[in-house]
């Protein structure tokens, strides 16, 4: 293992942790209720139950369509921006189409792809936790044998670069889930997460130490400037 590349994931733990804590406090979800009114006849029930589930079955359709559409231009933000513009206009999570590998594994080569759509796969229960519960599941996922990675014996590099693409995730998540409350506006939401996936991307390719550090700063001005938009909308 190169000492230098102990230096640089150790370098972007400790500015994630930092940036983490930026956003954290201004990221809840708020609760969504999906409830129909009906009256007592059993007939009357019957026909508005068809009608219900005849207009969520359109509406089914048409978001579909719609984030389909967000796959058609070639820009990486471009992209990014339908995305929060269609969680924003639905108050929902953005299911991206089946068929399309998450945005920071497009350019790898096929053999980093499919590992990081499997890493991506497994990820996903760890963002259902909340706390130290899920940084805890980071931690499982991510192959820590002990608590802290100052401590890991063995393979710290990796360790190192998996958590941090873990956090990357959660910040990512924090800010849709803004962006689904109107507590931050897509623009500004898409320039930080094509900045995220910009430098999720570089890990996962295994790019150097001065390749990624410049970025991890400009992401670090980018969720400044994002907490101080959360706070002024909380008030």
């Amino acid at each position: 293992m190169k000492k230098g590349l102990f230096i640089l994931t150790t370098s972007i733990v400790i500015s994630l942790l930092l940036v983490f804590s930026v956003i954290a406090a201004g990221s809840s979800t708020a609760a969504r209720s999906d409830t129909t009114n009906t009256d007592s006849d059993p007939t009357t029930n019957f026909e508005t139950n068809k009608r219900v589930n005849a207009a969520r079955q359109l509406n089914k359709a048409e978001k579909s369509i719609a984030r389909e559409a967000c796959e058609d231009s070639d820009n990486r933000r471009a992209r990014i921006k339908c995305r929060l513009d269609y969680i924003k206009e639905h108050k929902e999570e953005f299911e991206a189409p089946y068929s399309r590998a998450p945005e920071a594994c497009r350019k790898l080569d096929e053999g980093k792809k499919g590992k990081c759509v499997s890493f991506y796969k497994k990820s996903q229960a760890c963002y259902e936790k909340e706390g130290k519960l899920k940084n805890q599941c980071f931690k499982r996922l991510a192959n820590f044998a002990r608590a802290n990675l100052k401590d890991e014996a063995d393979e710290r590099n990796s360790k190192a670069r998996d958590y941090v693409i873990l956090l990357l995730y959660d910040i990512q998540e924090k800010i849709e889930h803004a962006i689904e409350n109107d507590r931050v506006n897509s623009d500004d939401g898409a320039d930080t997460i094509d900045k995220i996936v910009e430098i999720k991307q570089d890990i996962l390719d295994g790019k150097k130490k001065n390749e990624i550090k410049p970025k991890m700063q400009e992401l670090r001005s980018l969720l400044k400037d994002l907490k101080s938009t959360i706070d002024e909308d909380a008030e």
